[in-house]
């Protein structure tokens, strides 16, 4: 395999000058003095860019542009960083040669202390493994990531937002927000959206792990101090939701319904229709909520959200024993391919389906279900399935015992 070896600019200048017999002298001809050519290849002075440029015209004058045989423009001015990066592409375009070689390409890179390029190497690693959900390896890799960025002067914001990204989707709510906590100290109110933007993350994830109490003061910082619609418009949601768990209902819909009047707050409002749904699944209006989910439906603005909205219709139809409606938004609602779509949705979507298969009596599905589970999802899912299946034939084959061993003999197959 190629090694990668830095052509210093020095070393190009005499490889041309004897490649083709010039003197230091026949620059000067060109307004280039004889005396700064050698200070340049004795690499006491660096030149500019721009002087690069004008050395490589005046060479390719002398040589009636056979310079182009040897070197382009592009390839003698070339920097260090330059050439690490045309090395890189040259040698590993493709995502499954940079994976059986990235080691070596980082050992390569260390000899110079190309850190912006070993950075991004980790970082495209990163972003690969995420892209296919397999969030072990991009920990793995965010992690290469942040070590590299502390002992350079890259900052590790992005790479500290990308991991709690990651452990938000795997559902571990209190370890993204360590991660987005450590990206907030690398911002500050001057850059107000990602200051602002951060904020509501932390506030969500607070949220989500129940932790209500720390959540507040970062939404009342929000709508306190923040002027941007996107973050007020979180914040908003948020407050709502807390309402919501406080069971302070008219403040709850107040709030949704507060970012519904807002134009500017439009690509909330899919969230806004959620919480009045969710509001009123509470109060057991279920033809109601179905009708300002399958509104929520129309903001959406990517594959979470949707299923969120379908998933909720599911559920009001399940409470109107519609079952066969409830499956069909169920089957609508499976699309879990999407690296945007959190753990806990996943499993809620399990869940949910397995109890619309007992209420249909279809046990065949149940299996079904439970093999894809077993195939496609981490295995504490399972043995929660199992557990809910488990409760189900308890109650449903009571008084058939001979039935309920063979069930229960089945179910210890996965």
């Amino acid at each position: 395999m190629q090694p990668f070896v830095y052509v210093k600019i020095s070393t190009k200048l005499k490889h041309i000058r004897n490649h083709f017999f010039i003197k230091q002298y026949n620059f000067s001809k060109y307004g280039i003095h004889q005396h700064y050519i050698s200070m340049i290849e004795s690499e006491k002075r660096s030149p500019s860019r721009e002087m690069i440029s004008s050395i490589y015209d005046a060479i390719f004058k002398i040589t009636n542009g056979e310079i182009i045989n040897l070197y382009t423009k592009e390839q003698f001015s070339m920097t260090l960083e330059e050439q690490a990066i045309n090395w890189l592409n040259t040698n590993f375009e493709s995502i499954n040669k940079l994976i059986s070689n990235y080691q070596y390409c980082i050992n390569e890179l260390e000899k110079y202390n190309l850190h912006s390029q070993i950075y991004g190497i980790y970082d495209k690693l990163a972003t690969h493994y995420s892209k296919i959900s397999d969030h072990k390896k991009a920990h793995q890799f965010y992690l290469n990531c942040i070590e590299t960025a502390i002992r350079s002067n890259i900052s590790p914001l992005q790479t500290y937002i990308k991991i709690g990204e990651i452990m938000k989707y795997q559902s571990e709510y209190k370890q993204a927000v360590i991660y987005f906590l450590l990206a907030l100290k690398y911002t500050s109110e001057n850059d107000s959206e990602t200051y602002y933007t951060l904020q509501i993350m932390i506030a969500e994830m607070y949220y989500k792990s129940g932790d209500l109490n720390n959540c507040i003061p970062y939404i009342d910082n929000i709508l306190n101090s923040c002027k941007n619609p996107q973050p007020l418009a979180g914040a908003k949601i948020l407050e709502g939701l807390i309402f919501y768990e406080f069971k302070e209902h008219q403040k709850s819909i107040h709030c949704f319904q507060s970012v519904i009047s807002e134009l500017n707050y439009e690509p909330y409002f899919g969230y806004a229709y959620f919480g009045i749904g969710l509001h009123l699944m509470s109060q057991k209006e279920y033809q109601e909520s179905i009708s300002v989910l399958k509104k929520a439906r129309h903001y959406a603005t990517d594959t979470a959200e949707e299923i969120a909205h379908l998933l909720l219709i599911s559920i009001n139809y399940y409470h109107l024993q519609d079952y066969k409606i409830a499956i069909k938004y169920c089957h609508e609602a499976r699309d879990f391919n999407s690296d945007k779509v959190e753990y806990s949705m996943v499993k809620d979507w399990y869940k949910h389906t397995l109890n619309l298969f007992f209420k249909l009596n279809e046990e065949d599905k149940i299996i079904y279900l439970l093999d894809h589970a077993n195939k496609f999802q981490p295995k504490e899912l399972l043995q929660e399935l199992k557990l809910q299946y488990l409760e189900h034939l308890t109650v449903h084959y009571k008084k058939t015992p001979n039935i309920f061993h063979q069930k229960v003999e089945e179910l210890l197959r996965y």
